[in-house]
């Protein structure tokens, strides 16, 4: 077997320390005892800086993806509006062929299926149909127009 005194320890912190951690390490079938980190008698766990470094990584990931989601979710928001428009406005084409006249708004809103009424305001104004999403922040509208 090779001679171990040959090696020196840094974390070690007294001669007397280097010479047990020597002994051990001449020993064939040495163990550390069951829950011991590094020697040191502490338990198993993470460091602070291992910590910060999950914790800086989980920030730089909430930074980037949460500006993303967002404008999705703004982009989802105007595409149902648009076609809220756009239905309305075909709504309103038939009321103007029926009834010789433009309806009014809540004549047209009658007409309209809304997944969630009590989010959109119609609002008819001569041949333009605009319909606004109250919930969002801020509004989105779109204006269609109807002959």
């Amino acid at each position: 077997m090779e001679d171990c005194s040959k090696f020196t320890f840094r974390y070690a912190s007294s001669p007397s320390s280097q010479s047990t951690l020597i002994d051990h390490l001449g020993k064939k079938n040495f163990r550390p005892k069951e829950g011991v980190y590094r020697d040191h008698g502490r338990e198993r766990g993470f460091t602070i800086v291992e910590v910060l470094v999950v914790s800086v990584i989980m920030a730089i990931l909430a930074a980037v993806t949460i500006p993303l989601y967002s404008n999705y979710v703004l982009t989802q928001r105007k595409a149902v509006v648009k076609g809220l428009a756009e239905t309305g406005a075909v709504s309103a084409n038939i009321f103007l062929r029926r009834n010789r006249r433009p309806p009014s708004s809540e004549e047209l809103r009658e007409t309209m299926f809304f997944p969630d009424p009590s989010r959109y305001t119609v609002v008819v104004e001569g041949f333009r149909v605009t319909v606004i999403d109250v919930s969002a922040s801020p509004p989105v509208q779109d204006t269609a127009r109807f002959n």
